[in-house]
């Protein structure tokens, strides 16, 4: 089971990873991943003023297009999933400026962000939206703990 995300912020202005209630518990059911409620934060920035509900060490995304891809890892605070105005959740998936270094990002220019980490180079556009080209974060089922 791959868990695959077609939208992610790339906030460079915060420190920290942050992603909702509602995506943790596809981590918790489907990959067995355990959040640590002891480790909470309390954030401001892009999320507004909020408490996170707990995080999670080192989870590892990949980010890319199809096979152009590049796998980091990171912690990331858990926030409480929030309601859009239909009543439907609303899920964030927010990569920090750490994270954004582990991967080797370059400044953004021409609306792209370019990553090199692990002897290889990814480029990624930014605000464009090609359904055949999407841009994808892949929670990949490597993480799914031997039973």
């Amino acid at each position: 089971y791959d868990l695959e995300i077609s939208h992610a912020l790339l906030d460079t202005g915060s420190d920290g990873s942050h992603i909702s209630g509602n995506i943790t518990n596809h981590f918790i059911k489907y990959f067995g991943l355990k959040l640590d409620r002891k480790k909470v934060y309390r954030l401001t920035g892009a999320v507004g003023k909020k408490h996170s509900i707990g995080s999670f060490s080192d989870l590892p995304v990949t980010i890319g297009i199809r096979n152009n891809t590049l796998t980091i890892s990171d912690e990331f605070s858990v926030l409480p999933t929030k309601k859009d105005n239909n009543g439907n959740d609303i899920s964030l998936f927010i990569l920090g400026t750490r994270c954004q270094h582990r991967a080797g990002w370059e400044s953004i220019v021409k609306g792209e962000f370019i990553a090199s980490a692990n002897r290889k180079s990814i480029t990624i556009p930014l605000s464009v939206y090609n359904k055949d080209e999407e841009a994808k974060l892949q929670i990949s089922n490597s993480l799914k703990k031997n039973n």
